[in-house]
């Protein structure tokens, strides 16, 4: 059985694969796009890489494609922390976990309460 060789190109390097590995990178862009965590205007990038490792006798070369994609990092969220010293050398730490809600009041004004969720 004689094997069939077709011309190299973008549709035939690795069977295929350059097409498959640019809609993987651009699904995953795409979500990080859409992700509200991430900086809308940061910039994103695709890469796919086909390298070419030829024989001693140039006769072949074993082939590699490879995907890397670059998305937005997720946003930083800041926030406080207290310590609290027990005079042992141990120190914990705290954070509020406090949360405001509106509530209704009659006459149809609202007041604003802090309510602590445990």
């Amino acid at each position: 059985m004689s094997a069939k060789f077709v011309k190299l190109d973008m549709n035939t390097i690795n069977g295929g694969a350059v097409k498959d590995l640019f809609d993987r990178g651009l699904a995953q862009l795409l979500d990080n796009i859409g992700d509200p965590n991430t900086d809308a205007e940061a910039v994103r990038k695709i890469v796919v890489t086909f390298e070419v490792k030829p024989t001693k006798d140039r006769e072949a070369g074993a082939t590699r494609l490879s995907l890397d994609v670059k998305t937005a990092k997720i946003k930083s969220v800041d926030g406080t922390v207290v310590f609290d010293h027990d005079g042992a050398g141990k120190i914990d730490a705290y954070t509020s976990m406090v949360k405001e809600q509106e509530l209704p009041l009659e006459g149809g004004a609202n007041k604003t309460e802090e309510v602590k969720t445990e």
